[in-house]
């Protein structure tokens, strides 16, 4: 191993040890951690984890957000096997109640003038779905997953995922549960003030699958929307251009 990449790996088991440190717990279960910059700010960003190759849970782009002058809320979907979409689990909604009770104690700190919520893939989703449950000011969502019940059932790998979601043998009545859960809420907050930012590839998978009725019903539903289209084909990549779009979208506020 060259020295730089040694050093460049050493670096970032600090960074993770540092981040521990800093990681509490909501209530029993819930993971997060809050980076406030006292009175300098009244901004937040609250940032929502994608699925690991792994059951190891991540907080995503902490060092993509780190020397933004604004309050950062990091949130670790604890719950299931990789992860719930902040929503269920074994068919409780334990999940959601919990974020969102963390979501209000944090906004409960000061006054913020302004909120964004964000995340890619599972991540984008929950900020879509939180940010319009809390009224956020905009909302920054990348190759986010829509039609959740077509998705957790469109693959063998997914099973453990739904099942810890929802229960074992999972049917119909689950996958139409999971595939109303995004279209009910946009429809809940239609005309809502929040602007939602999509950051997609038509060459990736999820654009057919999932951008494409999100786009539809945004618009239906009335939504200002943002699009942001790049090129990439592997869905993996999504995070790599989600920090390039968050660098631009922090040097313009």
């Amino acid at each position: 191993m060259s020295f730089h990449r040694l050093k460049r790996r050493t670096a970032s088991v600090l960074n993770l040890l540092l981040l521990k440190l800093r990681e509490k717990r909501w209530r029993k279960r819930l993971k997060y951690i809050y980076l406030s910059k006292g009175g300098k700010c009244d901004s937040l960003f609250i940032v929502f984890s994608a699925f690991n190759s792994t059951n190891i849970r991540t907080y995503n782009y902490v060092r993509a957000l780190k020397g933004a002058e604004c309050d950062r809320l990091y949130i670790l979907d604890v719950w299931g096997y990789r992860g719930s979409y902040y929503l269920y689990e074994n068919g409780s909604d334990e999940p959601y109640r919990e974020t969102l009770s963390l979501i209000h104690h944090i906004l409960g700190k000061k006054k913020y003038k302004k909120v964004v919520t964000m995340g890619t893939s599972k991540g984008g989703t929950a900020a879509i779905y939180y940010g319009l449950e809390i009224n956020a000011t905009e909302i920054l969502a990348g190759a986010c997953q829509y039609n959740l019940g077509n998705y957790l059932f469109s693959k063998e790998a997914f099973a453990p995922i739904l099942a810890g979601m929802v229960g074992n043998n999972a049917g119909q009545r689950e996958k139409d549960l999971l595939n109303s859960i995004m279209p009910l809420q946009l429809r809940k907050h239609a005309g809502g003030t929040s602007v939602i930012h999509l950051i997609y590839s038509k060459k990736e998978p999820t654009y057919e699958k999932h951008t494409v009725d999100l786009l539809k019903q945004l618009k239906e539903c009335r939504y200002t929307v943002v699009e942001k289209e790049y090129e990439f084909a592997n869905h993996d990549d999504v995070g790599i251009y989600f920090k390039q779009y968050l660098s631009d979208y922090m040097k313009s506020q």
